[in-house]
C-alpha cells in the first residue's frame, strides 16, 4: 500500500468540524438549529465534535463561544483550537502518529498478503480480532492507553498532545465512537480498516477551523454557563446536545440486550442522571436573560417532552418540537426496531413558525 508524504499535503477544514468524525454531529441541521436571528455567542455545554461552534465562528467571527466537556482529550483540542500558537505543534504530534499508524498499517497488509477488499466479507468476529491483534498490534494500544488515560484529566499539562493523539484516535475508529464498557473506564472501540485505507489515501490533512473571537472551555456544563454569565453578551445561541437517554425497554433491542449502546466514555444511556443532566443544563439556559434561542437535542421520550414543555412554560419561551428523523451512523440500520427519533426542541423568545415555514425563510434569507 502506498503511503501519502504527508508533508507534501495541504491541510483543509472543509467541513468545519474541530473534531472530524465525532458521534453525534448536528452540522447538517445547522440551518434549523440557528433559525434566522442573529446571535453574539454560542454555548455548548456538552462540546463534542464542536460542527456548530465551528459554523458560528464563521457566521459571526467577532462572536463568542462557551463550552464545556468532562472528556479531558476533547477539551484539549478546544483548547487548542483557541490558542493559535498551538495549532502548529498539533499538526505536527498528529502528523507523526498518522505516518506511524499508516506504517505499522501497511506492514501488517503487507505481511498477511491481503487487500482491503478480501479482508472486507470475512466473519465478523474474526475480522475484529484483525483489526485489533494485526492491523495495529503496536500503535493501537498505546494510543488507546493515552486516550483513556486524558478522559478525566482535570488540568492538561501537555494540550497539543492530548489533541493531537483525540484527533488521531477519533480519525481510525468506526464511526469516530470512543464508548468505554460499562464498569470499566477502558473503551472497548477497535480501529476500523475502513478508516485506515482513507487515511492512507487521503489527499488532505486535519487543519482547525476558523476561531472566533473568543472561546472559553470549561470541564463541566455549569462552568460554560458560569461564564456566559459574566460575559456582556446578551444574544447567545444555546445548544444542549448531551449523551443521550431513553427509558430502558426491552423492546428498543440494541444488540439483543434491550439497552441502547453508549456513544461517549462514561455514557449510560438509560441512566437517569443521563436524564436529569439534559433538563438540568437546560432549566439553567431557559431562565438565563443572555440567551436568545435554546436548542435541546437528544432522542425523543415522553418524559423529556414533558419536562421542557413544563420548562418552556414556566419560563413564558415559546417551544417548537422538530423531529430531525433517526441518528446518522448511530441506530439508522436498526430503524425497524429502535424506534428511537432524534430530536430538536426549540425554546426561544420569538414565536415559532411551522418547520415548513421555517426552512422557507431560511431559503428567503
Amino acid at each position: 500500500m502506498l503511503i501519502p508524504e504527508l508533508s507534501k499535503t495541504p491541510r483543509r477544514n472543509r467541513d468545519l468540524l474541530v473534531i472530524p468524525r465525532y458521534a453525534g454531529s448536528k452540522r447538517r441541521h445547522w440551518p434549523l438549529i440557528v433559525g434566522h436571528g442573529h446571535y453574539d455567542a454560542i454555548i455548548e455545554p456538552f462540546a463534542g465534535g464542536g460542527s456548530l461552534s465551528s459554523r458560528f465562528a464563521t457566521t459571526w467571527p467577532a462572536g463568542a463561544v462557551f463550552a464545556a466537556d468532562q472528556n479531558g482529550c476533547v477539551r484539549a483540542v478546544w483548547q487548542c483550537w483557541a490558542d493559535p500558537g498551538l495549532h502548529e505543534a498539533v499538526y505536527q504530534a498528529m502528523d507523526a502518529l498518522i505516518a506511524t499508524i499508516l506504517a505499522e498499517f501497511s506492514a501488517s497488509l503487507d505481511y498477511l498478503g491481503y487487500t482491503m477488499a478480501e479482508l472486507s466479507p470475512r466473519p465478523a468476529r474474526e475480522a475484529i480480532a484483525l483489526k485489533t491483534a494485526v492491523l495495529l498490534p503496536e500503535t493501537w494500544p498505546a494510543l488507546k492507553a493515552e486516550y483513556e488515560a486524558g478522559l478525566a484529566v482535570v488540568d492538561i499539562a501537555d494540550p497539543a498532545r492530548l489533541a493531537a493523539v483525540a484527533l488521531a484516535l477519533h480519525a481510525v475508529t468506526f464511526g469516530g465512537v470512543s464508548r468505554d464498557t460499562p464498569g470499566s473506564e477502558a473503551l472497548n472501540i477497535s480501529p476500523n480498516y475502513g478508516q485506515l485505507e482513507k487515511l492512507a489515501t487521503a489527499k488532505w490533512r486535519y487543519a482547525f477551523p476558523p476561531a472566533p473571537g473568543r472561546i472559553s472551555v470549561g470541564r463541566h456544563w455549569e462552568e460554560a454557563i458560569a461564564h456566559l454569565e459574566a460575559s456582556s453578551c446578551s444574544q447567545a445561541l444555546a445548544i444542549v446536545d448531551p449523551p443521550y437517554w431513553l427509558p430502558y425497554t426491552p423492546g428498543t433491542r440494541r444488540r439483543g440486550t434491550g439497552g441502547m449502546t453508549p456513544a461517549y466514555p462514561g455514557h449510560r444511556p438509560h441512566d437517569p442522571a443521563t436524564l436529569a443532566m439534559a433538563v438540568d443544563s437546560a432549566r439553567r439556559l431557559a431562565g438565563s436573560d443572555k440567551v436568545r434561542r435554546l436548542v435541546v437535542t437528544n432522542y425523543f421520550s415522553a418524559e423529556l417532552d414533558s419536562h421542557l414543555g413544563e420548562l418552556a412554560s414556566f419560563v413564558g419561551l415559546h417551544i417548537q418540537r422538530l423531529d430531525l428523523g433517526l441518528l446518522a451512523g448511530l441506530n439508522k440500520t436498526r430503524a425497524a426496531v429502535t424506534r428511537a427519533r432524534d430530536t430538536a426542541w426549540i425554546l426561544s423568545r420569538e414565536k415559532p413558525v411551522s418547520y415548513y415555514q421555517e426552512e422557507l425563510n431560511l431559503w428567503a434569507s
